[in-house]
């Protein structure tokens, strides 16, 4: 070993103490482990929601980096479920199928790499899990810099981690059932979303609202955005259209108009 790589592993070493001494790395879940001898290959863990937030991962990847000195180019995947961990495999998810696979896949919110020869590390965030269409994912370089980072998808500045599952009820498309439905909601400091309630819905029809609306709820409330100092108020709008679809994919396509608006797309064969 040179002095010059003996003083990079020190630094290596000397970083990842002090990372460690100054956060608790959060519990997880071992799921798939393909990581070899040399240090390279993947591995998936699971955490719970409330940890999908940059200081709890970063404190988790410094953690199991200093434990495993030897990695040299891995890719860790975190899951919010246990049982996607142990399952999930890129080449089994079939996008237009309904199957298994495609609920591991959603589970999979935040992707690491790292490569000590290219001097690479970064986290990729997946706020609707692992997709076909990566449109709403962002790419956040480590170390952080001086500001925070930036995500394609975010509140008042902080990114979303999960957005959860939005669908279409199926329902709702049975029974051609649309129109709006406003919520306001509390972001708290731990990125949680409480006190989700309607404040209006304009939907058709009218006695078939609750489908629609207890859609929204559910999912604004599975929201996890990273973590901040102070806690705000927000008031989204979900736009529950119906159209014409005849191409193979999702159930529902959306669109994002944050911080005020989603706008979601039920497909329906045409006749």
């Amino acid at each position: 070993m040179t002095i010059k790589q003996f003083s990079s592993a020190i630094f290596l070493v000397c970083a990842a103490t002090v990372a460690s001494a100054q956060c608790r790395p959060p519990s997880f879940q071992k799921g798939r482990d393909f990581i070899n001898a040399t240090g390279e290959g993947s591995l998936y863990v699971a955490v719970q929601p409330k940890n999908l937030n940059l200081g709890s991962l970063i404190c988790l990847v410094t953690n199991l980096r200093s434990q495993h000195p030897n990695w040299s180019n891995v890719l860790i995947g975190v899951f919010t479920d246990k049982i996607a961990a142990y399952n999930f495999s890129p080449g089994g998810i079939l996008f237009n199928d309904n199957t298994a696979e495609r609920k591991w896949a959603s589970e999979l919110h935040v992707t690491y790499f790292f490569n000590a020869k290219e001097h690479d590390e970064s986290f990729y965030i997946s706020p609707l899990g692992y997709r076909d269409s990566p449109s709403f994912d962002t790419t956040i370089d480590l170390p952080l810099g001086a500001e925070s980072p930036h995500c394609s998808l975010e509140l008042h500045g902080r990114c979303i981690f999960d957005a959860g599952a939005i669908v279409y009820p199926e329902e709702a498309l049975k029974a051609k059932v649309s129109g709006s439905v406003t919520l306001e909601g509390k972001v708290m400091p731990s990125g949680e979303l409480r006190a989700v309630h309607v404040v209006q819905s304009d939907v058709q029809p009218r006695e078939k609202r609750g489908v629609l609306t207890n859609a929204a709820v559910q999912n604004l409330s599975s929201w996890r955005v990273d973590t901040a100092p102070k806690e705000f108020l927000i008031r989204i709008t979900y736009s529950y259209e119906i159209g014409n679809s005849s191409n193979v994919g999702t159930q529902a396509d959306v669109q994002f108009k944050l911080p005020g608006q989603i706008i979601v797309r039920g497909k329906v064969d045409p006749l």
